[in-house]
């Protein structure tokens, strides 16, 4: 009975770690977009898996240019609004 319980354990962090390395690969074909300044840039993996989400395309982020912080729109690169310079990294 012990056995199935860490079994279940194992299995539950081997998803979780499997979802976390998809969403970072995923992430780096991504930009996310501050709604003050029009800064474009590309958070870490982790922080945008971690931040809050108010629904599938925007997390809650600081900009790392003008300290605003609010829930930020998710765009493809190669996509977007094209106001703002271009300042990915």
């Amino acid at each position: 009975m012990v056995y199935v319980f860490y079994g279940c354990i194992i299995a539950t962090v081997a998803i979780f770690v499997v979802c976390l390395i998809m969403f970072c690969v995923l992430q780096r074909h991504r930009y996310y977009l501050c709604p003050h300044c029009g800064y474009k840039y590309k958070p870490g993996g982790l922080s945008a898996f971690f931040s809050r989400k108010e629904d599938v395309t925007k997390r809650l982020l600081i900009c790392p240019r003008c300290g605003y912080k609010d829930f930020m729109e998710n765009y493809e690169d190669g996509t977007g609004p094209d106001e703002g310079e271009n300042t990915e990294e």
